[in-house]
């Protein structure tokens, strides 16, 4: 979805050549031959070797361009997750962001001192925890009143759930950035454009470079011991109703680059509603969920529902927790969640095996 205004220089220029009268010169030629053979007229010689010389430099004169007419540059502009143009001027000083996977990323792009505001959620780094709150980043928990009063000129906000309060700020002319990723590439996406509108276009690059010389590295490794056909996993994101990832997830994405086939497939919903019957039907290999559902989450209690013995990762003690924020948040610790992911599924391999180092930001923009 990357889409960029740029803006235009026209230039038009008109040039006009200065026409040649074709009989003064057969006139000029014809009575310089007849000054040749007519020696007591000189001075009639002289007079039209210098008419000669001024017509030939007035037709080798350089042609006269008007101005230029210049229309002025367009602002550049981004195009965000509801389609809006959000103008790209002077860089962003003071921002809020109402996801923690934003806070992330901005902080893994050196812009956490730039935060005056953020949600009760926002938990990663540690210097995150010293940031205002504003909320807890549902729509109904944000306090506009607390926006306004840390006075940013950037919101980062959420696509899908904070449209109302989207169409507030843009009433009250605050500029804000409707965000939310899905998948890697989009995520990177959302890094160039607050690299765009922050200053800190190098940041954002070298995040992106990084990251997906990772993913490249974490890629290939699995290629190496990916059976054939692959494991089928069964991903739960909640338990209580029952919830999974489904296409055109973040998580979906990960479980593909493990080298996983997810058991759900057929539906269009990100984040599905299942019956347990599914996941019998479906017979998974290898179960994942995060750590927490709010509460931590306890292995016993998916091995010990009804039924579910019956489940080869349960028979085979395939379950697998993977850290909770870092699994959840499309944010810049998801490939820490992949490299889990990589390791319950392919117990053969160790945490040295994926080991890959990088440039550190400050060594790539250095």
């Amino acid at each position: 979805m990357n889409k960029r205004i740029q803006g235009r220089l026209s230039l038009r220029e008109r040039s006009r050549t200065t026409p040649l009268d074709e009989r003064i010169l057969q006139r000029c030629f014809r009575g310089a031959k007849d000054d040749q053979t007519t020696p007591r007229r000189p001075h009639r010689l002289a007079t039209v070797a210098t008419l000669l010389t001024l017509i030939i430099l007035a037709g080798c004169q350089k042609p006269s361009t008007p101005a230029a007419n210049s229309a002025p540059d367009a602002p550049a502009t981004i195009t965000d997750r509801l389609d809006r143009s959000v103008i790209v001027d002077t860089p962003a000083k003071r921002i809020i962001s109402l996801t923690p996977a934003m806070t992330e990323l901005l902080f893994a792009m050196d812009l956490g001192p730039t935060m005056v505001g953020a949600t009760k959620h926002c938990n990663y780094p540690a210097a995150a925890l010293d940031i205002p709150r504003v909320g807890a980043g549902t729509l109904e928990s944000i306090s506009v009143e607390a926006i306004i009063a840390a006075k940013p000129d950037l919101v980062l906000c959420k696509w899908d759930y904070h449209q109302p309060l989207i169409e507030t700020l843009d009433r009250m002319q605050i500029r804000c950035l409707a965000v939310g990723p899905q998948s890697l590439d989009e995520l990177f996406d959302e890094a160039d454009w607050i690299g765009r509108l922050t200053g800190h276009e190098a940041q954002a690059a070298a995040l992106i470079e990084r990251m997906t010389a990772r993913r490249d590295h974490l890629t290939e490794v699995v290629a190496r011991v990916q059976p054939t056909p692959p494991l089928k996993v069964f991903y739960e994101v909640w338990d209580d109703p029952l919830m999974t990832a489904g296409p055109d997830s973040f998580i979906d994405e990960m479980l593909v680059s493990a080298g996983l086939e997810n058991i759900i497939r057929d539906t269009s919903i990100r984040y599905p509603r299942i019956s347990a019957e599914t996941v019998l039907r479906a017979n998974p290999d290898l179960i994942l969920a995060p750590t927490t559902h709010f509460e931590d989450v306890d292995v016993d209690t998916i091995r010990t529902r009804p039924g579910w013995d019956s489940v080869t990762a349960v028979q085979q003690q395939r379950i697998h927790l993977i850290s909770g924020d870092e699994v959840s948040r499309c944010g810049p610790r998801l490939l820490d969640a992949l490299s889990e992911i990589i390791l319950a599924a392919y117990p053969e391999l160790s945490p040295a095996d994926l080991e890959f180092s990088s440039p550190s930001p400050a060594e790539v923009t250095r």
